[in-house]
């Protein structure tokens, strides 16, 4: 899944990313009250914008790549297991 420069708006749904890739480019995620599971994914996060509110990420053996992009967390969670986050 490819994001160049749009939104995508996760309100309390669930998401999961199995050995997938996602490429965010400019893009803005708004992840309120939602969960995304990333099992053996990868997320590039390229210049984007990622606002966790209240919301759950679990990587489980998954790569995050964050180049100059922005992760907001408030109050949400993100668990880490086995897996990587660049930044």
């Amino acid at each position: 899944m490819d994001l160049i420069g749009g939104t995508v708006d996760l309100i309390g749904g669930t998401v999961d990313l199995i050995g997938d890739t996602v490429y965010l480019i400019g893009g803005t995620v708004d992840l309120i009250g939602g969960t995304v599971d990333l099992i053996g994914g990868t997320v590039d996060l390229i210049g984007g914008t990622v606002y966790l509110i209240g919301g759950t990420v679990d990587l489980i053996g998954g790569t995050v790549d964050l180049i100059g992009g922005t992760v907001d967390l408030i109050g949400g969670t993100v668990d880490l297991i086995g897996g990587t986050i660049d930044a």
